[in-house]
């Protein structure tokens, strides 16, 4: 094993709890062979530093005998705050993958939620008022006058027409960004 790479991402479960996934990536340079390994989640607990990070991912690597000095060339992570500062503390090369980036700038081209106004919210309040359903009897005898409300229902209207022409702008601009971005970095 000759050319170490390890890249890291953090992810909240649906039960709140964070974690930070580990791969690595690994080539033998006899037969130009390319291996991915996941080292698995570790567990992150309260607030997440640049040095709790490294710290995990220092343990995750001590757990499968591999020295961070020694066998880590480079790691790839996220372009959150945390994970640059991480780089920057690191002594290898780091590796910044926008795709977490990318990927919001396209959801938010293609789904432009509609602006709601003020008269639009009025008619919503009196139309929840007039769902509300009055049951009982005569003499309410049975009911013991009790009312049954029916539960506001709350919609966001979402806008699927798509602007071509916009969304085309936004990628050049961000295309832009890239090429912007890598120059600076080749210098």
């Amino acid at each position: 094993m000759n050319d170490d790479d390890d890249d890291d991402d953090m992810m909240t479960s649906s039960r709140n709890r964070r974690y930070m996934n580990v791969n690595l990536h690994y080539a033998f340079f006899k037969g130009n062979h390319h291996t991915t390994r996941n080292l698995g989640l570790c567990r992150t607990y309260g607030s997440v530093t640049a040095i709790k990070c490294e710290q995990y991912l220092r343990e995750r690597l001590h757990e499968f005998k591999l020295d961070f000095e020694t066998d880590v060339i480079a790691i790839i992570s996220d372009g959150a705050s945390v994970m640059t500062k991480l780089g920057r503390n690191l002594n290898c090369i780091h590796q910044l993958c926008l795709a977490h980036g990318l990927q919001l700038a396209v959801v938010d081209t293609f789904y432009v939620k509609k602006q709601v106004n003020e008269a639009q919210e009025k008619h919503v309040e009196n139309e929840n008022d007039l769902n509300t359903l009055c049951i009982g009897t005569e003499d309410d005898t049975e009911t013991d006058g009790f009312q049954i409300e029916q539960a506001p229902t709350l919609t966001v209207d979402v806008e699927t027409n798509v602007k071509f022409g916009h969304v085309v702008e936004k990628v050049r601009n961000i295309v832009r960004m890239f090429r912007k971005w890598m120059r600076m970095f080749r210098k």
